[in-house]
Order: structure tokens, then sequence, then C-alpha cells
């Protein structure tokens, strides 16, 4: 009887998935657990004999335990903490540990991807730890390192500086000391966007507003010296056209970088970029460009070119106004590849999710133009299946029309979380994503898989929406969930996991 109940309890847990590995723990308290280097590292608090412990524990991916390490934390109980705040600044392993009745200071601990010990720190200032992901707009670790692009002064809306930092010491609470500083405040700017970060150079996307360099650039600055080692300029002034970065896509093994964006004519933008015409009525190519530059800054290739909608999109009648927002990109066997937000406005100005779109265009270099290919588009609000998706949409609206930093450079809202593979081939483009809605009462994981032009949707979990729940993908056969077992709607304490392995 227990098994069946058992089975049964399966079934509802993972519908038409198959569970091919599963990992229990009853006993962890506030539990967590994230990726990095291709394993899971699983967290929390555990109550043992009157004392209370930080576990951390290390998981192949295939739910094997490979070590795990545990720290006293003396005679308290689960109730006297918070959640446990993670990271992987670094290339460490970094938890906050802080008291429910202390705002000023908390316990900072660090380790390698090995479990080795690097920092334990009692009572560090909470102020302290993380202030530029706390008060930075625009920053990017790697490594030891820290870039952050921030305002020369308080009054200088468009004037910036480019500024390196190094750790000074890794068993403290991160402290930087200053390295170069590269001023862009001769111009007047509108963004300044660290693209990526190697080992030789601060790759960024530059828009200029005036001056003699005006216009939109591509720019390699060296991390030895600090200066821009590479510029390249992608709009011509007599042209009439502005190009707004949207996605990259970066070649390591023919260390090139492709980048694509919207391109506008420059009377749909407003000077503050406030306002951008977006394509509106039926059959209206997205204007996007791609472009690709070399390990020495040579720009190889730039076409440009409209995105045709699929032809579903142009079946939804609620489509007043529309955008396709590049969601992720990549360019392999001569095509750039798109996946898609479809966003849609009834009205012009308020803008709700709708689903998703695969769409390509082939690079001819000879002619130096980008042919668009046939679309295929998975209208999500519209599925019968997902009642929960409906729910979100309805909920979150953008307010692109007035608000052009909402649809070009903040995530749109589409789900709680979104997992993304693919396999684009010569005649066939194979793509597997995972998303996972929530309504009030249910949250739902739901595969979707895009093969010879069609999207199949097969929901692998359904749980309530109190239960705490996370999603991971290693390879684009296999889902692993984790998710609590046990809450306390009194202490609203999670207690507990399962983790778990579908295929």
């Amino acid at each position: 009887m227990k098994r069946l109940f058992f089975f049964y309890i399966l079934l509802l847990l993972f519908g038409s998935g198959n569970l091919s590995a599963q990992l229990s723990n009853v006993d962890l308290c506030r539990p967590d657990v994230f990726r990095y280097a291709n394993k899971l590292y699983v967290f929390g608090y555990l109550e043992k004999d009157g004392e209370l412990f930080f576990q951390l524990q290390r998981l192949s991916p295939d739910l094997k335990t490979e070590k795990d390490i545990s720290i006293s934390l003396g005679k308290r109980k689960c109730a006297d903490y918070y959640s446990i705040h993670s990271d992987t600044l670094h290339n460490y392993l970094n938890f906050v540990l802080q008291e429910s009745n202390n705002d000023k200071t908390c316990m900072v601990l660090r380790f390698d991807k090995n479990l080795k010990a690097i920092a334990e720190i009692n009572d560090a200032e909470i102020a302290r730890v993380n202030t530029f992901t706390a008060y930075e707009k625009e920053f990017y670790y790697y490594k030891n390192e820290l870039y952050v692009v921030r305002p020369l002064s308080r009054d200088s809306a468009h004037k910036f500086i480019l500024q390196q930092y190094n750790i000074k010491d890794s068993s403290k609470v991160f402290e930087y000391v200053a390295g170069w500083q590269l001023n862009f405040a001769k111009q007047q700017y509108h963004r300044c966007k660290i693209i990526r970060v190697d080992d030789e150079y601060v790759y960024m996307f530059i828009n200029v507003l005036s001056g003699t360099k005006k216009g939109q650039w591509i720019q390699y600055v060296n991390k030895a010296s600090g200066e821009i080692t590479y510029s390249v300029k992608l709009n011509k002034e007599e042209d009439g056209y502005t190009y707004l970065y949207a996605a990259h896509y970066y070649d390591t093994d023919n260390k090139q970088l492709h980048v694509t964006g919207y391109k506008f004519q420059n009377k749909s933008i407003t000077e503050g970029y406030t306002k951008v015409d977006y394509p509106s009525g039926k059959i209206k190519p997205v204007p996007v460009f791609v472009c690709s530059v070399d390990s020495t800054g040579e720009l190889i290739s730039l076409t440009e070119n409209g995105v045709l909608p699929p032809p579903d999109i142009e079946r939804e009648k609620e489509f007043r106004q529309y955008v396709l927002k590049v969601n992720k990109f990549n360019y392999q066997s001569g095509k750039y590849n798109f996946l898609f937000d479809v966003i849609g406005s009834t009205n012009g100005t308020l803008y709700k999710t709708y689903g998703y779109a695969f769409c390509s265009l082939e690079n001819d270099t000879e002619s130096g133009t980008a042919k668009p290919k046939p679309g295929v588009f998975n209208c999500t609000y519209r599925d019968s299946k997902i009642k929960e998706a409906k729910f979100i949409f309805n909920t979150y609206e953008m307010d692109a029309k007035n608000n052009a930093e909402e649809i070009l450079y903040k995530p749109a809202v589409s789900s709680s979380f979104k997992l993304f593979s693919w396999e684009p081939g010569y005649t066939d483009n194979k793509v597997n994503m995972v998303s996972v809605f929530s309504n009030k009462k249910e949250t739902v994981i739901f595969r979707y898989q895009l093969a010879e032009g069609k999207w199949k949707n097969t929901e692998v979990n359904r749980a309530e929406v109190k239960e705490f729940t996370k999603v991971f993908s290693f390879d684009p056969e296999q889902i692993l969930i984790f998710k609590n077992t046990t809450y306390d709607p009194e202490t609203k304490i999670i207690k507990g996991f399962t983790a778990s392995l579908i295929k």
C-alpha cells in the first residue's frame, strides 16, 4: 500500500516526465541550491542535538554526493536566522548568514568550488557586503577583478567613467583596490554597456549622443593599460539610423564577437531615448542589425535587415503593436539565430509578453546582406494547457511606449524562470526550453521543444505555489527540479528538499 501511495505522489509531481534520479533530505532547514561549474551546491541550516549547523553539499549532475561540510553556529535554532544569501562572485562560493534580530552585522562564509575554506568572517557590516551590486547600475565581475561604469559626478547624467578594481584580500569582506580609470566624459553619452570581459579586453557598447564621436560604437579596452585598443563604429551619420544593443555571442574558438540589436531611424527615437516607435500594424518586419568583429578589432561584417515575424503573430487580433525582443542569440554555420520574446500591445502603450519566436538571418558575406528565414511562433498566452501563463501576462505590463528602457534593456516578464538550449542545424532548428509559471495557487513547469518547425509543450511538474521550487538543466534532455518538502505557515520556515532529475 505504501509503495502504491509513493508511486501516486511521483505521478502527481512529475507528470509525463521520466524520473531518472532523486535525492531527498527532510532535515535541512531553509534549503537552497545553485549551479556552478557544472555542479550543484545545496546548502541550509541543520538543527542537531540542540545545536545549529551551516550545511553545504556538492552534487554531480546525476545527483551523486561528492563532498559536504558542516560548520557549527552554536546553541541556536533555524528560526534565529534569515534565509542564506549566496552568490559566486569572483569564482568563490559566498554565503551570508544574518540573524533575524540583527540588522547591523552578519557572518560571511567563503569557499572555492572544491569546498576548500577561504574565509569565515564574523560580525561583517551588512552595508559593506556586495556594495557595488546594491548601488551600481552597470558592473561586471571577472575572476578577482571588478569593472564599474558610473557617472562622473552626481550632476552629470551623460558623463561616465569605467573604473577597474582588484580584490584586496579574498579572506575578508570583499574590499577593492582601485586600478586604472577610463574617462568617457569628453562626450555626452546615453549608455556605456559592458558586454564581456576576458583575459585581454573589456568589451563595451558605447552610445555617444553628441560631439565628433556621435553614434554607436563597439570598443575593446585593454585590461593592462585601461586604454581603448579598438573602436568599431556601427552607424554612419549621413544614414540617419541609430543602433541599440540587444545581445551578443562570443565565438571562443575563432575569438570573434557577434553583436545584435535594433536598428531604428533617428526620427523614431527621442533624444533621451524614452520613446521608440516600434513596428506596428500587419506584416511589419522588426529592424535588426548583426555585426561580427575579429580578434584584431576588424569589422568582418555588418548586415542589416528586418526579421520577418512568423505568420501566426499576424493572426493575433490583440496585437495593435508589437516588438520581438531578443532573448538569446548565436551565430553558427553562416546563420544568425534568434530566440525572441514576442511582446504585444492592444493600445499601443502597455505591453505584455505573449510567447516566443525562433527566427534566423542567413549571412551572405559576399553581398553583405542577411536574408531572413521563416520563423515559428509559440503563443504561450493562448495555450489552453497553461492557464497559469495568462495570470502572469494579465498581471505584469510594461509601459514601453513611454519608457524605452523597460522594453529594450530589462528582461521581459513572461515567466518566473526560463531555461534555453538549442541546436541550430543546416536544415532544421531545434530548441529546448523550460518555463516555470505560477498563479496564486500552483506552480507549473513546462518543457517546450521546437523541432521541424513545430512547438510541442509537455507538463513535467505541478506543485502548490507555497512550495519553494528551482529548475536547472544540464543538457537539453534532462531537467533538474529542486523543491522543498514541508512549509510551516506560522514561522514561514521551509524545511527539507527533494532534488529530482527528469528526462
